[in-house]
């Protein structure tokens, strides 16, 4: 029973990591994505102008 729970808590940690880990690169990528189509606005005005 001892070792289930040791077990079980060693599978939450990494299911808890991993969950936090994919949140924080989905983060990153919106961010990226964002100051990129900033970017791309930027330039497009430029261009117009």
């Amino acid at each position: 029973m001892i070792k289930l729970i040791k077990e079980n808590s060693l599978f939450v940690c990494i299911v808890t990591f991993f969950c936090i880990f994919i949140s924080l690169k989905v983060i990153d990528e919106y961010r990226n994505l964002s100051q990129l189509e900033t970017k791309i606005y930027y330039e497009d005005s430029k261009v117009l102008k």
